[in-house]
C-alpha cells in the first residue's frame, strides 16, 4: 500500500475507534499520521543506504512489539516509569502504536516472513532491485489500487465534513492535531 491507503484507512480506522470511545477523544490525528507512515519512514531511507529492501527492521515484529511496550507500558504500569517520564508518556503514544501497528495490517507483512520475524529467520534482508515493469504491477493490484482509493476518499470525506477546505481550519488542524476545533 502507498501514501494514501496508509494515511486515509489508518485516520477512517482512528475516527471509527474514537466513536466507539476506543480511543481518546482528544486524539492528535498528527500523531496517527506519524504512525501510519513510521515503518516506511524509518526503512525506505534505511534501504537507499544500504541497498537493501525497502521493508526491512521498522516492519519486524521486534521493532512493533518493542515500540508498543515503551510506549504503552507506561500508562499500564505507571509505577516503573519515574513520575515525570510517565507525565510525558500520555495521551498520544499509544496513537502512535495503532498507526503503526494499521501500516504493518495494511502492507500485509505477514506475507514477508524473512522480514516480520527478522533477525530470528536471519540476520539480513534481501539486497535491493528496481524492477519498474514489477513496481507497475504493485500499483495495479487491486488491493493496492483499491486502498489508495478508499484512502483517498476517506481523507476527502474528512475534509468536508471537518471543513479542511478552509485554510484557517487546516492551519488549525494542522498546528492542534485536532480535526474538530
Amino acid at each position: 500500500m502507498f501514501l494514501l491507503g496508509h494515511t486515509g484507512l489508518t485516520i477512517g480506522l482512528g475516527e471509527f475507534l474514537k466513536r466507539w470511545g476506543v480511543m481518546p477523544r482528544s486524539m492528535d490525528y498528527r500523531v496517527l499520521l506519524l504512525g501510519s507512515m513510521l515503518p516506511d519512514i524509518i526503512d525506505k531511507p534505511l534501504a537507499f543506504l544500504l541497498g537493501i529492501e525497502g521493508r526491512n527492521v521498522a516492519h519486524s515484529l521486534v521493532f512493533g512489539v518493542t515500540l508498543t511496550t515503551f510506549l504503552v507500558l507506561p500508562l499500564v504500569i505507571p509505577q516503573i516509569y519515574p513520575k515525570r517520564i510517565a507525565r510525558r508518556m500520555t495521551n498520544p503514544l499509544p496513537v502512535l502504536t495503532v498507526g503503526l501497528w494499521t501500516h504493518l495490517l495494511l502492507d500485509r507483512i505477514w506475507q514477508q516472513p524473512s522480514v516480520v520475524l527478522w533477525p530470528f529467520l536471519g540476520p539480513g534482508f534481501q539486497r535491493a532491485t528496481f524492477d519498474l515493469l514489477q513496481l507497475i504491477i504493485d500499483i495495479l493490484d487491486p488491493y493496492v489500487l483499491g486502498g489508495e482509493i478508499v484512502g483517498l476518499g476517506i481523507l476527502t470525506l474528512l475534509a468536508l465534513k471537518y471543513r479542511l477546505y478552509k485554510r484557517t481550519k487546516l492551519l488549525r488542524a494542522m498546528k492542534s492535531g485536532n480535526l474538530e476545533g
